[in-house]
C-alpha cells in the first residue's frame, strides 16, 4: 500500500456536517368564539452528513441524507372557560438516501414513504 493510499485510508473524512435551514410554520384561524382551526407544516426529523469517498469510516457510511416534512391540519373546541378540546391529522413524507463504501463500489439505498398519525388534546384550567 503506499503512503497516499493509506492516508486516504486513514482520513477523518473531512466536516461531515453543515448548517442548514430547518422550516416550520403554524397558522391559526378563529372560526367563531367557541371554535378554531388551525394548520403546522414543519421538518419534525432530519440528517445529513457526507463523508470523503476515502475516510477511514467509509464501509459504515459516506452520505447520510434524511428530510421530512409534516402536515398537521387541526381543530379545537371551547367546551366551557375551563375547558378546550382538540384533534388533528398528522400526514408526513420521508425521503432517505444512506450510501457506504462496500467491496464492490460505492452502494447506496434511496427510499420515500407517507405516514399518517393523529393527535387529541384537551386543556383544563384548574385555577383561575
Amino acid at each position: 500500500m503506499s503512503s497516499l493510499a493509506a492516508r486516504r485510508i486513514s482520513a477523518d473524512g473531512g466536516d461531515g456536517g453543515d448548517l442548514t435551514f430547518i422550516p416550520a410554520g403554524f397558522l391559526t384561524w378563529a372560526i367563531n368564539p367557541k371554535m378554531s382551526f388551525g394548520v403546522a407544516l414543519n421538518a419534525p426529523f432530519g440528517l445529513a452528513t457526507e463523508y470523503d469517498a476515502g475516510w477511514r469510516g467509509r464501509f459504515t457510511a459516506v452520505k447520510s441524507e434524511v428530510k421530512t416534512v409534516n402536515i398537521n391540519p387541526s381543530v379545537a373546541y371551547k367546551v366551557s372557560d375551563t375547558v378546550s378540546i382538540g384533534a388533528g391529522l398528522s400526514v408526513q413524507k420521508l425521503d432517505a438516501e444512506l450510501s457506504n463504501q462496500s467491496p464492490a463500489g460505492l452502494a447506496t439505498v434511496k427510499a420515500d414513504d407517507m405516514g399518517y398519525g393523529f393527535n387529541v388534546g384537551a386543556l383544563f384550567q384548574v385555577t383561575p
